[in-house]
């Protein structure tokens, strides 16, 4: 086998791609969700996760037709660059590097939290902080090492981290009680607000699909494997979050709105302290899990950016396996600093509404390249994307509503200085 071919066959497959997707949706929010929603809107919690499971599909499909055009990594900012010009890819691209070492540093931050509660060996301030260099250390070793290991871990802490979610869907569906869903709308009735403060808490709960284009160029086949996938991952997601809430209200019915460990609590009135045991360790795997696919593509924006001058062109350099090794170096160390400053629990307020700004040059490049690349010839090509791609545009601005102002203001701020910086370096960069 040639090197060529070696090389093909370590790249992501079809599974691979959507076990990594899964991956990094579920972390140990989902166990938490049940009585965020129901607490909301009651049983009707049930048609908010399906309705908010239609809106992410919308912006799904989008993304999966921009991805059915490019086998490079770079996403929102890849399309972004080729239908809006320079400019506008580099603020994206630019966001997209500062989300997603924000989002690295609080997944690490909350593993951390989660173990030193779990182990008092582990609580202390200064462990603490040692435990955080060290879990940056060991996703750096795997991810230097290629995507071959990195994709085998996280294959493997998927299917860990669904087991004990498959086990309370399982087991709790013959300990539902009926007349736990009545009433559908509760007594006081449910405002606007509630219902789509509820949606817009489900919709983010999906949140880390929309990154996997960062790391097309290790996937086999990606203009046909990664559209299909996104589809796959969203369906399969959906159905896990719409079982867990509705075996968690046939269980607890309204005691769910008050119980803030809605999961553990139900699977420990089903089997004990082992039902409970089960659902901590269940959440300490999800949150590892979820860390694993982030740190995998949490590099890739810097590593695309620097590939297309947009960025110095030192932190594109791969080594042997074939990764961004400069660049996986800076974003790990850059998320590190962050996670010891604290510094993350601010920026983490502002993740949701970047990832909406992300989103819509996203989303508009579709009705650019309909008309602009419709000669193409696309692996997969979803029938109406261009009415998908309009009403997911309309979702995300009513969702950019619903954010309150001091985040607008500070996404604002990230933009200018995203532009600001696109001006500073434009110098070097025609240097280059």
């Amino acid at each position: 086998m040639g090197k060529s071919e070696q090389k093909e066959k370590n790249k992501l497959g079809f599974w691979s791609i959507v076990l990594i997707g899964i991956n990094g949706i579920i972390g140990s929010g989902i166990y938490l969700i049940p009585n965020s929603a129901y607490a909301k809107v009651g049983t009707a919690s049930l048609l908010t996760f399906l309705l908010a499971a239609v809106l992410v599909l919308t912006v799904a499909l989008s993304i999966a037709q921009n991805a059915s055009l490019f086998k490079e990594d770079g996403g929102p900012y890849l399309y972004a660059k080729e239908a809006f010009g320079d400019f506008v890819g580099y603020i994206v691209g630019l966001l997209n590097c500062m989300l997603q070492i924000t989002i690295l540093a609080t997944i690490i931050s909350g593993l951390v939290k989660i173990l030193g509660g779990s182990l008092s060996f582990l609580s202390g301030e200064f462990t603490q902080k040692v435990l955080t260099v060290a879990i940056f250390a060991v996703l750096a070793i795997i991810n230097l090492s290629g995507v071959t290991l990195a994709k085998y871990i996280n294959n493997i802490m998927t299917i860990a981290k669904l087991l004990p979610l498959v086990l309370f869907i399982v087991i709790g569906v013959f300990f539902i009680k009926q007349g736990n869903y009545s009433p559908v709308v509760p007594p006081q009735g449910i405002s606007f607000d509630s219902f789509s403060q509820a949606i817009l808490l489900i919709y983010f709960a999906f949140g880390g699909f929309e990154s996997l284009p960062l790391i097309a160029a290790d996937m086999k086949n990606p203009t046909r494997n990664l559209p299909r996938a996104l589809v796959t991952i969203i369906a399969l997601v959906s159905a896990f979050y719409i079982l867990l809430q509705a075996v968690s209200i046939g269980i607890l019915g309204t005691e769910l709105a008050q119980n803030t460990v809605p999961v553990q609590a139900a699977f420990g009135r089903i089997l004990g302290p082992v039902g409970s045991g089960i659902v901590a360790v269940g959440s300490v795997v999800s949150m590892a899990g979820a860390a694993m696919a982030v740190a995998l593509w949490a590099p890739r924006p810097v590593g695309a950016m620097a590939q297309n001058g947009m960025l110095p062109k030192v932190l594109a350099k791969k080594n042997a396996k074939n990764v961004p090794a400069v660049a996986i170096i800076v974003t790990y160390v850059l998320s590190m600093l962050l996670s010891l400053s604290g510094g993350f629990e601010i920026l983490s307020q502002l993740t949701s509404v970047i990832s909406l700004v992300i989103f819509l040059p996203t989303t508009l490049s579709v009705m650019v390249f309909h008309f602009t690349k419709k000669d193409v010839e696309r692996p997969v090509n979803i029938k109406g994307s261009l009415y998908i791609a309009g009403f997911a545009t309309i979702l995300i601005l009513i969702l950019l509503t619903q954010t309150s102002a001091v985040q607008l203001l500070s996404a604002g701020a990230a933009i200018v200085f995203s532009a600001i910086m696109y001006f500073i370096t434009q110098k070097s960069r025609k240097k280059a």
